[in-house]
């Protein structure tokens, strides 16, 4: 004989625990004025009926009660009455669900490849990071922590709550209030002495206001989400200046790399058409010179020629003074 098993959710295992059905209404197709439409209707379970529904019972068969047993009710499949119920009770999915061994296996599954994502996470990140995350999924309650215990509380987490560390991380505000921790864990932004401001450490320029006992990392990652034309910015600001400490540069660094960048590039144009950067011979003059005119552009302004721009000599000429 086949049988459906229904179990309790959340590893509950009581004793005796009784599905609820006194007070319990599903759905029911029914017509009014000619027209048919759904309308909520009390269930019964009443053995030997041919309906769920109280209203159509007919006789002097009693309504009976429903029990799990050490968490667990075993279905015939073949019992029509029972499994209806069931499959249309609204806690289905909520307090119980109907089992198999591969549902089992498939969220069991599922559970250890979100533990082996988060710890991966974990283990790719410095102290500073671990810090910025467990500020974005701990917030305020993580501002006083070490980093070892950071560590250690995300690493628990994961480990007892996968799912809901991955859920708090899919968030959408979530990436913002990570960038808010990585830029206090950084140094990069900072509170006044009063802590009525988020301001730059580097020039104090303020990013917000706070107001009385409100947190300037969780106040900055609620306006980094809130995506304004001013939020964008200040994104864009911290992200740079993340990227110049990964990259363990200088801003003027950065602009003369991009420099050399475009130089090796133009050079680069020059050799794919035969010629050394400093030779002639096999390029018009005029493309000679202009292919030179863009390479001094570059080393004078530290940028590239403005693309409606590169190919005007004379244009190039006159912004160099050489005209």
């Amino acid at each position: 004989m086949e049988y459906n098993i229904y179990r309790l959710k959340g590893g509950l295992r009581p004793k005796s625990w009784q599905l609820p059905l006194q007070e319990t209404f599903v759905k029911k197709i029914i017509e009014v004025n000619g027209r048919k439409t759904e309308a909520f209707k009390r269930i019964v379970y009443v053995p030997g009926s041919n309906s769920i529904y109280q209203e159509d019972q007919v006789g002097d068969l009693q309504p009976q009660t429903i029990w799990f047993s050490n968490g667990v009710l075993q279905i015939r499949k073949d019992d029509w009455l029972l499994n209806e119920i069931m499959k249309n009770h609204p806690w289905l999915d909520k307090r119980f669900e109907l089992w198999s061994q591969d549902a089992e296996d498939a969220e069991r599954l599922e559970e250890l490849r979100l533990k082996s994502k988060s710890r991966q996470l974990i283990d790719d990140a410095d102290a500073t990071k671990i810090k910025a995350i467990a500020l974005a999924v701990f917030e305020l309650e993580a501002a006083s922590w070490s980093d070892k215990k950071a560590e250690l509380q995300l690493r628990n987490f994961a480990d007892t709550k996968p799912k809901k560390l991955q859920e708090i991380m899919d968030g959408k505000d979530y990436q913002s209030k990570l960038l808010a921790g990585l830029a206090f864990t950084k140094g990069l932004v900072t509170e006044n002495n009063g802590k009525t401001k988020v301001l730059w450490s580097d020039s104090q320029g303020e990013i917000l206001k706070l107001a009385k006992g409100e947190k300037g990392i969780l106040e900055l990652g609620r306006f980094l989400s809130m995506r304004t034309e001013e939020s964008e910015l200040v994104i864009q600001s911290i992200a740079e200046r993340l990227e110049q400490i990964d990259t363990n540069t200088t801003p003027s660094e950065v602009k003369i790399s991009e420099q050399d960048k475009e130089i090796e590039r133009l050079k680069a144009l020059l050799e794919a058409k035969g010629v050394e950067p400093k030779e002639s011979v096999k390029l018009s003059e005029e493309d000679k010179e202009l292919e030179d005119a863009r390479i001094e552009y570059v080393k004078k302004f530290k940028k590239k020629v403005p693309v409606n721009k590169k190919n005007n000599l004379n244009w190039i000429k006159n912004r160099l003074g050489t005209e």
